[in-house]
């Protein structure tokens, strides 16, 4: 098996957004658990230099990727199609999370969403270049899809919880959309 064998330069650029992106969600973790794991006196400092940290490379992250989507065809779905309706999904979760449940709004809705659809755009621009095969894509969609209903679930109990399970709650969507990444990560480059 010859890894990185039918990579081009735009299957480059999303591994390396997606590196980035993998970054982000392990400094994003571990400042969840440096910040709110109970029972833990947590730095300040190190705390902001953490989460500093995640929205640099964060914001790298999105930044090549917008980039990679800016030259590129996609295959199913234009990134501009994909990004408003992560809008629209948006708007429509917020309304229904703070009216009819009650949810105090905080940004992890956004950033759930803007990770989704920075997946999912990635995803379909490396279907259309021909850089991940049908199966990986269908593998990569739905663990996209579990991770964001997983993360949607956890953000709409977080408030709901307290202690250890509140901590839990607020780990989960972190952790799993890492592991996301990871795993589209590896399928890219067999």
């Amino acid at each position: 098996m010859t890894l990185f064998r039918n990579i081009d330069s735009t299957g480059w650029r999303i591994f390396a957004g997606n590196v980035l992106m993998l970054l982000t969600g392990l400094c994003y973790t571990a400042w969840w658990i440096f910040t709110f794991l109970p029972g833990r006196t947590y730095s300040a400092q190190l705390s902001t230099a953490v989460i500093s940290c995640a929205f640099l490379l964060g914001g790298a992250s999105l930044v090549l990727l917008s980039f990679t989507f800016t030259r590129t065809t996609p295959k199913l779905f234009s990134v501009f199609f994909i990004f408003a309706s992560a809008v629209l999904l948006y708007i429509i979760l917020l309304f229904v999370t703070r009216n009819v449940m009650g949810r105090p709004v905080t940004s992890e809705l956004a950033i759930m969403l803007i990770w989704a659809s920075f997946e999912i755009a990635a995803l379909d621009v490396l279907l259309g270049n021909h850089q991940i095969g049908i199966p990986a894509a269908i593998v990569s969609a739905s663990l996209i899809l579990i991770a964001s209903v997983a993360g949607f679930i956890c953000y709409v109990k977080y408030y709901e919880l307290s202690g250890m399970s509140q901590f839990i709650s607020g780990l989960i969507p972190l952790a799993a959309d890492s592991a996301v990444i990871l795993i589209m990560m590896i399928l890219q480059i067999l």
